[in-house]
């Protein structure tokens, strides 16, 4: 197979682990392909393998950047995302070959062979060291440049409930490292054993594989215990019942009613009518969707926010609502209000239609809710 081929489907491999079809076999398999296929004499030639497979992964996986409605911006966005994630899985391949345990001056063009006669204490390691990076590696992309966490490799296994749960004591990375050192553990265990047959074979991959199938059977015993013990914690607190509204608007028809006041009130009225029938339910709250209100919210300067129609909406209803709007921070210059920033918000306001509390997101988009480094363009 040639070395470009083998990334392009290590890549494709790699989205299969995510919607759709969500195949969680395929995030389980990702990091030993990515090394399997990436293995080059030269670092190089690592990397750029590396980079072929993660682009390849976010162009198929980030495809809903192209749903935005302003195809020029779209397309450069899904672009430019796509091939600053691909760094990524770059710096993994090529920091996992790295510190790959070679003992002699062949380098890596005989790392499968090496393996075979490599000392265990090393067998174990690197598969862990590999884990970690990774885990290292996803922390960083959820926090440069304002963070894109989108499909890390624990994202694969949400319907692995027992291990899903492991997050729920980690955090959701706990699980990454479960399925990477699993990977390439198993990676390790199966390719250094191949001059094996039979029972001597098995007992090198049981023993090579131990720490990670370890870890994995831990991470599942303490997440049941763990899950077991809460629920037995669980006090009845008696229930809330709560009304979502989702008004289903296309995005381009929201879109197109920046701007347009008749757009903006045809929004308004349907958003309206929705949250109204809602309200004949009788729910204890009314929650819309993220960025749902027509109209933006305004922070004055003195930390106050106005939301009219939905305040008075709120208080005509007597029902307390949640909703997402953007948010138009003001100052005033010489008499006059000018925005200076824009926030995408959220406010709970009560049943007088008072708002009580508000949230501002804090980690954006990237090209989807603001554009990195955009004042250095024109």
């Amino acid at each position: 197979m040639k070395p470009w081929v083998g990334a392009v489907l290590a890549g494709g491999v790699w989205s299969l682990a995510f919607p759709h079809p969500s195949f969680a076999l395929a995030g389980w398999l990702t990091p030993a392909l990515l090394l399997a296929l990436s293995l080059a004499p030269r670092p190089t030639r690592i990397m750029a393998l590396g980079y072929v497979a993660g682009l390849t992964h976010y162009l198929t996986s980030l495809y809903w950047v192209l749903h935005i409605p302003y195809p020029p911006g779209a397309i450069t966005g899904w672009l430019a995302l796509s091939c600053y994630c691909a760094l990524y899985p770059a710096i993994w391949v090529w920091f996992c070959w790295m510190i790959f345990p070679a003992q002699d001056a062949s380098g890596l063009a005989e790392a499968w062979l090496r393996l075979r006669r490599m000392p265990l204490k090393h067998r174990m390691l690197w598969p862990l060291q590999c884990g970690l990076a990774w885990v290292a590696l996803e922390w960083l992309r959820g926090w440069m440049l304002t963070g894109f966490p989108w499909n890390l490799l624990a994202n694969s296994q949400i319907e692995f409930t027992p291990l899903a749960l492991f997050a729920s004591i980690t955090g959701v990375l706990g699980v990454s490292l479960v399925v990477a050192w699993c990977s390439v553990g198993m990676l390790a265990a199966t390719t250094g054993s191949a001059h094996l047959k039979g029972v001597a074979r098995c007992k090198r991959i049981v023993t090579d594989a131990a720490p990670a199938l370890g870890f994995l059977t831990l991470a599942l015993t303490v997440s049941w215990l763990y899950t077991n013990s809460r629920e037995l914690q669980v006090v009845p607190r008696g229930k809330l019942r709560i009304a979502m509204v989702q008004p289903s608007i296309p995005q381009q028809v929201i879109w197109d009613s920046y701007g347009d006041e008749k757009k903006a009130i045809e929004r308004w009225e349907q958003l309206k009518k929705l949250t109204l029938e809602a309200n004949s339910t009788k729910p204890d709250i009314i929650i819309w969707p993220e960025a749902s209100a027509p109209l933006s919210a305004r922070r004055m300067p003195d930390e106050s926010v106005h939301v009219e129609p939905v305040e008075e909406l709120a208080q005509n209803l007597g029902t307390p609502m949640i909703i997402g709007a953007d948010e138009a921070v003001v100052e005033i210059r010489e008499g006059q209000m000018f925005p200076s920033a824009a926030r995408n918000s959220c406010f709970l306001l009560d049943a007088n239609g008072k708002i009580s509390a508000g949230y501002g997101k804090r980690h954006l988009v990237m090209f989807g809710e603001y554009v990195p480094f955009e004042k250095w363009f024109p």
